[in-house]
């Protein structure tokens, strides 16, 4: 793979998942759901959360400078089936997050249709055939005859073939889209801090709790726990390791910049919408857009615009980070050969990368918004946590490993909190949302004991995937891979090659 990315790159990578992740669906009906004008607060929460888990997150790049993030971490410390679980955690995460942008980007494209003509958008080809809500469960309501999300498969299906031209010019699109989205942000906090003298709308800051136990200080931690999955750009920035110029430098100015950027975004957007607008009335599939309309018309239809490209650069930071989990698994053999196949003239995985694309695409066609956000918050939980715990037992089990950053406090502060936390907010997940997140474990399970076994590396010694082809070994400083030490009855290890 070809050094492309700097630390500017890794910042907006980052930064692009994590704003346009929540900012347009994700914190309204957290609001207007869980915590009211509090949800300032889930912010603060997520955050906290994120800032611990990205220097774990730094640690481990730059220790382990390969593409698969959480699965190579898993591996390095915790062996095969621990990686397993970890690599098919990450894939329900990235899939669910991409469905989820790409279902509320079609609400956002619904919403300019209706301002256009007048009329609301047809309902046939831009809703899922199932309802889905938090009260009620699957359904199939009276007035929704959806039968497929066919403009979030269109979008999914672009972005997947701009993702075929390599990661240089995939980064530069979410670039450009991220920025578009900011500057929208930028220009909605400067006329309601302008046009407005109060913020009545902050009293009462936390709201009492109601019957169904929201609001209140609970109704904060369910509402962090509920956009969780919105700092998932620091993963994705993670995975891209091997195609920064000087990791060592990039992947921390990177991740930590873009984790405090992207929450002083959320709190100053929402502090200044959840001021000025009813929190109840976030509850729509597009609350910054609706929210938006009320304080300045005019603004109202950038802010759809900025929802349509800010979501399209999610789903491109998901198409840019699950191929390369995936390749990462076909190195060593626990998911089919035809992962780790690189092209060579692009240094992308353009067959996984198609692969990923065609299971987003079905899910965000079929599957309803409010589910697909739910279960990728889980995921996001459980992979911090995951993380977290490898980061501490690297400390423990190769203290020589060479660690070109280092995260504060000694071996076991930072992991600890930064596991504690994620666990934490999982707990504050809907406990349908956990269960449909062990199922999907329990399938992984499935596929490692049925076939992931008899194909592993490990067990085989065969490679059956060239991840990284001889003329771009030059380029590489280091390439970690899961070995395993004969002499020591198979305990895999952490082997750095120099590739120079």
């Amino acid at each position: 793979m070809k050094r492309h990315l700097t630390a500017r790159n890794v910042f907006l990578l980052s930064a692009a998942g994590t704003i346009s992740a929540g900012i347009f669906y994700g914190a309204g009906a957290a609001a207007a759901n869980y915590a009211g004008p509090a949800v300032i607060l889930a912010f603060v929460v997520v955050g906290f959360t994120s800032m611990f888990v990205g220097l774990c997150y730094c640690e481990l790049a730059t220790a382990i400078p390969a593409i698969g993030s959480v699965y190579v971490y898993a591996f390095s410390t915790g062996g095969e089936l621990f990686a397993f679980v970890a690599g098919w955690t990450a894939i329900a995460q990235y899939v669910t997050i991409a469905a989820t942008a790409a279902t509320s980007l079609t609400s956002h494209l619904g919403k300019l249709v209706e301002l256009a003509t007048d009329r609301p958008a047809g309902v046939t080809l831009t809703q899922s055939p199932l309802s889905y809500s938090d009260a009620t469960g699957f359904h199939r309501s009276a007035e929704s005859n959806g039968i497929l999300n066919l403009p979030a498969v269109a979008a999914v299906i672009l972005c997947t073939f701009a993702m075929c031209f390599g990661i240089k010019r995939s980064a530069h699109i979410s670039h450009v889209l991220t920025g578009i989205a900011l500057i929208v942000f930028l220009a909605l906090v400067i006329v309601i801090a302008t046009g407005y003298d109060s913020f009545p709308y902050l009293s009462p800051f936390v709201p009492g709790s109601d019957m169904q136990g929201a609001y209140g200080i609970r109704g904060v931690f369910q509402a962090a726990a509920s956009i969780a999955f919105v700092c998932f750009g620091i993963d994705s920035a993670a995975n891209c390791v091997q195609e920064v110029q000087r990791p060592a430098r990039d992947i921390p100015i990177g991740i930590i910049g873009s984790i405090l950027f992207s929450i002083i975004v959320y709190v100053l957007t929402y502090g200044g919408v959840l001021g000025v607008t009813p929190f109840k009335e976030l509850k729509s599939m597009t609350p910054l857009a609706d929210a938006s309309f009320d304080i300045f018309r005019a603004l109202g239809w950038f802010v759809c615009v900025a929802g349509l490209t800010g979501l399209a650069s999610v789903i491109i930071v998901s198409l840019i980070a699950l191929p390369r989990i995936l390749c990462s698994m076909a190195q060593d053999g626990l998911v089919g050969a035809m992962f780790g196949h690189i092209d060579r003239k692009s240094g992308t995985p353009i067959i996984p990368t198609l692969a990923c694309g065609a299971l987003i695409a079905i899910m965000a066609g079929l599957f309803p918004l409010g589910l697909l956000g739910n279960l990728a918050s889980a995921a996001t939980l459980m992979s911090f946590t995951l993380v977290a715990a490898s980061a501490c037992i690297l400390r423990f089990k190769h203290p020589d490993v060479h660690r070109p950053f280092t995260f504060p406090l000694g071996p076991v502060v930072v992991p600890a909190v930064a596991g504690t936390c994620s666990l934490g907010l999982l707990v504050f997940c809907r406990w349908e949302n956990v269960v449909r997140l062990l199922v999907w474990v329990c399938i992984g399970m499935g596929v490692y004991f049925g076939w992931s076994v008899k194909h592993s590396v490990l067990r085989t010694g065969e490679p059956v995937a060239d991840v990284v082809s001889e003329t771009q070994a030059t380029r590489v400083d280091m390439v970690v891979v899961a070995a395993t030490k004969a002499d020591q009855g198979g305990e895999p290890m952490a082997r750095a090659y120099d590739g120079k």
